[in-house]
């Protein structure tokens, strides 16, 4: 499907995401930083090969020694700021002409080409698929596990035939064609349709697109043309908006959207499935390709 293909990252985005986190990773295995890091692996949806064009950012774990800082501890390891700004001052060490931010989670180092977030994370002691991340507005440590995040992909794209990826794929770009105040982030994207998708199979790309809009306009309580019979957690809702990490241990990855925001983004699955549905009848091929271009802003 051309589509699929114009939304993948180029093979030299992919190249120069790989050498820009192989070098971050070797140059922080140096100096006072090797004997506090253990070790270190991607995550993200880089990761998890769900990532669309253009390739922006790059997410790597950096397992820890918790006992390396001497800091206050905060259960299961020191002071999450303390953590984050010795990555800052390790980072801005080695790379003194790049552009450095603080985030919630984790440090972002911006490079001309791509964004790479350094994530502090501290392995669970008794399953090493979960790690430990800290939270700095929250002043705590919060358990995750992208590990886990990866293999459910896999697993799902396996039993879809390999349909799985390119249909999330899909659906983040028609989510990044939405208007800013619209769309939702992509992790809570691709976290539905996870959800929705380990419970019901497709036998096309466009059928796979066509159930995601209806399950959401059926969530919103607009009429739909399937008839759905679970909301498989995921609720949007004036009283409770809610799609749970697919895990089991995260949490709510659309916590503090506002309902604004989720009415406005229903509204937009309806009008995205009924393009989808009048290009599929389009009586000709060059209104049916424009229609689904309209759908995912081309």
């Amino acid at each position: 499907m051309k589509i699929i293909r114009d939304i993948e990252p180029s093979d030299n985005q992919k190249d120069g995401a790989k050498r820009s986190h192989n070098n971050l990773r070797e140059v922080l295995d140096s100096g006072k930083m090797k004997n506090c890091i253990l070790d270190s692996y991607l995550s993200g949806s880089y990761k998890r090969d769900t990532a669309i064009k253009p390739l922006e950012d790059v997410d790597i774990i950096f397992i820890i020694r918790a006992d390396a800082w001497s800091s206050r501890l905060i259960s299961p390891g020191p002071n999450p700021m303390d953590v984050l700004q010795t990555f800052s001052n390790a980072i801005r060490y080695r790379y003194p002409e790049s552009s450095l931010r603080f985030q919630r989670r984790s440090i972002r180092l911006q490079l001309n080409h791509i964004d790479i977030d350094i994530v502090p994370a501290i392995c669970d002691s008794e399953d090493t698929r979960k790690i430990w991340i800290p939270d700095t507005e929250d002043k705590k440590w919060i358990v995750t596990s992208p590990k886990i995040h990866e293999e459910i992909t896999i697993a799902l794209n396996k039993k879809l035939n390999g349909c799985f990826k390119p249909i999330v794929k899909l659906l983040k770009r028609w989510n990044n064609s939405l208007p800013e105040s619209v769309s939702f982030k992509s992790f809570a994207l691709e976290t539905m349709a996870t959800r929705l998708f380990q419970n019901i199979s497709f036998d096309s790309y466009t059928s796979g697109v066509l159930y995601f809009f209806d399950f959401i306009a059926a969530l919103g309580e607009k009429l739909s043309n399937y008839n759905w019979k679970s909301d498989y957690e995921i609720s949007l809702g004036y009283f409770s908006q809610k799609v749970p990490d697919c895990t089991g241990i995260g949490g709510n990855t659309i916590a503090g959207i506002s309902y604004g925001r989720v009415e406005k983004f229903i509204s937009h699955s309806v009008r995205s499935r009924d393009k989808l549905i009048a290009a599929l009848n389009a009586r000709y091929t060059e209104n049916s390709i424009q229609r689904i271009n309209e759908i995912f802003g081309f």
